[in-house]
Order: C-alpha cells, then structure tokens, then sequence
C-alpha cells in the first residue's frame, strides 16, 4: 500500500511546491475558505480509477466447550469496497497579442488569468468532496453528504427544518481510515500529488469555421486534478445535521450530541489514532465561536494554528468548509 502523506504533501502544499509561480499566490486563497484541503492525505488508486479495498462483515465468535466436546469451525466474511475516482480539468488561454500591450510585468498579467482556474477548480473539488454523487454525475467521485444522509448511530440531528440548515462533519484521517484517492498520471513529476499543472506557453490554436479557420498564438496552461475518497470504516466519520443557520436562534450546535458522535466513533486520539477533525460552514463556527466566548464552557476553546485563530471542541480543530452551504435538505 502507498504511503499516506499526513500533514505533509496535501493538495494545498503540491501547489506551493510547482514551477508556476501563480500558484504559490493562489493556494492559500483556497485553503482560507474550504480548510479540507490542507487535511487530506492522498494514496495513489491501485485500480485504473478507483480504489478498492475490503471491508470485514463477520468475526468468528468461539465455541465455549468442555472435555468430550467439541468446536464449530469457522470463518470470517468481507467484502470489496471499490470507490472511484473523479478528474477535474479546465484549460487557460490568454492570447498573445494582448500580452504584448501589457507595460510591466507581462508574466503578473498572466497569473492574474490563471489564478481564477485554480481558485474555480479548488471550490468545485470542495464541492463534490462534501456532496459528490455518482448516481446523478457519474464522472465525479462519491463525496461525505451521500455516505452520510440517513439519520443513525453516526448522523444526528440538532432539530432545524425547511431549506436553511448545515452540519458539522467529523473526520479521523489516515491509513485504513479515511483518506484521498488519485491517478498517478496526473501527479506533478516526482510526488505524490492529486495535482497536474502543465504550463504549455506559446501555442498555436485555430479558430473559425472549417471553411475559414484563423489561427492565433496563445500563452497556455492545462489545470488538471484528479479525486476520490476512501472510507475504510463507518465509524471514523459522523454527521451532526439540521442545524439552523441563525447564529443565536433555536436548533443550532447542540453540544452533547456533538460529544455523543464523537464518542460513538471508532476511537479518540490516543494509540496511533489521529484525533477528529471538524468541518462546518462559517455560520456554524460563528455559533460556535460564540460559545467559546463563554468562559464556563471548558469544551470550546479558541487557540492558535500555524498563527490563526482555531477554535477547537473537545481538542478537535473546527475548520471551515463554506462548501457545505447553509441550504442542505433535511435529514431523517
């Protein structure tokens, strides 16, 4: 098995790490809004676009005897657990001729164009990482809301309805827990990367009809990613739904059922377990942030990461994740 990469060589970091420098301006502006990305450890898919792995369904349980008696004999089940993967592509192109009228840095004027493919790139893999359906778009990848749309052991509801509620997503990352897929084609050479850029520069294209085609040269540039998720067990993820979005009205974060799907997941921190990891929309972290102020409530604290305020539950970071939205249809 390929190795995960936590904390170390996610998506926000291949794209600090590129030749083309108007990535390095462009990653952080993701990460600030959709924080997943900074969280994501990827391995590399072991099938031509997918990912496959089994999962146990049955244990032997043993045969209590005594002399003269005997045991059954007996066997484990599984079953394979195939999830795909998805790729995202857009292409740039900014027409030389118009390069050519720029006064000044000529190179800032194009990452000024290419900026907007990477930023537009990032929020639609945040997207369907949170509500990717295969069922509905088959060329993406199945995200967090399908796996998780009934209300059970690992999806509670805070008691919101009609067409302005949230959640708060709880992950463990790591190997055979929950990680990112990719196609190793797609990688920047030399890494393990879901992340292609390929600055073509100056090309030929053709426009117009077949009967009277133009031609211009254009500086080009392919954005290309390449995503999936694996969920090796149920209990490494929850949901907390139907929450409202008023920051200070009813059927907003309720803490002790937070504290319950935490608890019910498959292990804390401790033991080689990475501790959750938190994911809501700003208006969910407002309500949040708004408990934290509340010095009796030793449960919500705000610290410091990397220089930035968190606010943490129970140790667990809260990040945000506007891709989740504050118009999700109510869970029951």
């Amino acid at each position: 098995m390929a190795t995960v990469q936590l904390n170390q060589l996610g998506i926000v970091e291949i794209a600090k790490r590129t030749n083309n420098g108007q990535v390095l301006t462009i990653s952080e502006v993701l990460s600030r809004v959709d924080e997943i990305l900074m969280d994501i450890p990827f391995v590399e898919a072991n099938q031509v676009s997918a990912y496959v792995h089994s999962e146990r369904l049955s244990l032997p349980s043993g045969t209590w005897r005594i002399g003269g008696t005997g045991a059954v004999t007996e066997v484990s089940h599984t079953k394979q657990v195939v999830d795909n993967i998805g790729t995202i592509e857009s292409w740039a192109e900014v027409d030389e001729l118009t390069v050519k009228k720029m006064i000044g840095d000529q190179q800032a004027f194009l990452n000024t164009e290419f900026r907007a493919f990477i930023e537009g790139l990032g929020q639609s893999i945040c997207t369907t990482i949170v509500s990717g359906d295969t069922q509905t778009n088959p060329e993406q990848f199945d995200g967090i809301l399908i796996r998780m749309n009934t209300l059970g052991t690992y999806v509670k509801g805070a008691g919101g309805s009609g067409s302005d509620t949230t959640s708060i997503y709880g992950i463990q990352w790591g190997a055979g827990l929950v990680h990112g897929i990719y196609e190793s084609g797609i990688a920047q050479p030399g890494t393990n990367s879901p992340v292609g850029v390929d600055y073509k520069g100056l090309q030929t294209v053709e426009d117009g009809s077949s009967t009277s085609p133009t031609r211009r040269d254009v500086y080009q540039a392919k954005f290309q990613a390449s995503m999936g998720l694996a969920v090796w067990d149920n209990r490494n993820t929850f949901r907390l739904t139907n929450i409202e979005d008023d920051p200070t009205g009813a059927n907003i974060v309720e803490p002790d059922l937070l504290v319950q799907l935490m608890r019910q997941g498959k292990k804390l921190a401790g033991a080689g377990y990475p501790k959750w990891m938190l994911y809501t929309h700003s208006i969910v972290l407002t309500q949040l942030d708004i408990l934290a102020m509340d010095k009796a409530n030793a449960m919500y604290q705000v610290g410091e990461v990397w220089g930035e305020p968190v606010t943490t539950f129970f140790g667990a970071p809260i990040r945000q994740l506007d891709a989740i939205g504050i118009t999700e249809t109510i869970v029951t």
